[in-house]
């Protein structure tokens, strides 16, 4: 079944039934609708490790009957569903579950953490699971499965029980901005090192980052992955730009060396880019040495530019 009902505080509740075997029960979701949240409820099928009964279903069909959930930094809500009151003597362990996020085609972007086993006595948990969880790319489809589905865990191998998974709440953090791109370099305040680039918010060439300090030297290659966003306490303008920080991370080459890579922040917080604008950088050599670890403002007339 699906109930799709867009709210004027532009939150998204969406209930999708989600397919699959197993014992049926019928819990609704408890989470409450407020700005900013996607509600998903995952249906009244119940998951469980194969080594609990024979033919048992340890992961959902794919959820993909919805639209697209923005990438972005989330907190994520799970709750799950066990009729423990009707059994009050009975013990059961290991009844959790995590989700596995897929990209429109199909391609794993990131799992949740799981939720903690229900406990005994209680018939529905609801647990925020991540905090600041980052969705590099927009959720397509969404797998529930059940923790011992894929875990080694001793606990699993000795007792695992069914849970049902109820819904997920995103709750968003901070949303990807894909349009735009930033420029420029400078030197970061204190320090020898100095830097300059450009890079696009949606990984579209050129992609450029050169970072100088000492007698090294850094060149990236790649742009493996790029977050933009707007902060509100931040006046980046002129010109006006989408975005005012570019998160990113690289590979490339460190004194030549392939097998590099770069981590980095660059901020325009406005003009005159000089004492305002910001830098953080971090890069390992190809043996995974961390050989620079730099923060800080920019001086000697540096400038940050977002475009």
């Amino acid at each position: 079944m699906k109930n799709l009902t867009v709210c004027s505080s532009l939150c998204l509740i969406l209930i999708i039934g989600l397919a699959g075997t197993g014992y049926v029960w019928s819990q609704d979701c408890t989470l409450e609708q407020m700005e900013g949240r996607t509600i998903i409820q995952l249906g009244s099928s119940s998951l469980c490790s194969p080594n609990e009964v024979d033919g048992c279903v340890g992961q959902s069909d794919p959820i993909s009957d919805f639209p697209l959930i923005p990438s972005g930094i989330y907190d994520v809500t799970l709750e799950s569903f066990d009729n423990h009151l009707s059994k009050p003597n009975q013990s059961q362990l290991n009844e959790n579950y995590f989700l596995r996020l897929f990209d429109k085609n199909n391609v794993k972007i990131v799992d949740t953490n799981a939720i903690d086993d229900l406990p005994d006595g209680s018939n529905i948990l609801t647990q925020t699971v991540n905090t600041n969880l980052f969705v590099g790319d927009a959720i397509g489809t969404i797998v529930a499965i059940h923790f011992c589905d894929e875990s080694t865990s001793n606990n699993c191998a000795a007792s695992s029980n069914s849970i049902e998974p109820v819904c997920v709440a995103f709750d968003l953090v901070e949303e990807r901005i894909t349009d735009g791109r930033m420029t420029g370099g400078g030197s970061v305040d204190g320090t020898d090192v100095r830097h300059g680039f450009e890079v696009h918010c949606d990984l579209s060439k050129p992609n450029n980052v050169e970072v100088n300090w000492s007698e090294n030297r850094f060149h990236m290659d790649n742009l493996d992955s790029a977050f933009c966003t707007e902060d509100s306490n931040i006046d980046q303008a002129p010109p006006n730009a989408a975005f005012d920080t570019f998160e990113g991370t690289g590979t490339g080459r460190f004194n030549g060396d392939d097998g590099a890579t770069i981590n980095f922040v660059f901020v325009d917080a406005g003009e005159p880019g000089k004492g305002v604008d910001s830098a953080m950088i971090t890069i390992t050599d190809k043996d995974k040495n961390k050989v620079l670890e730099v923060s800080g403002l920019l001086d000697k007339g540096g400038n940050h530019q977002a475009h």
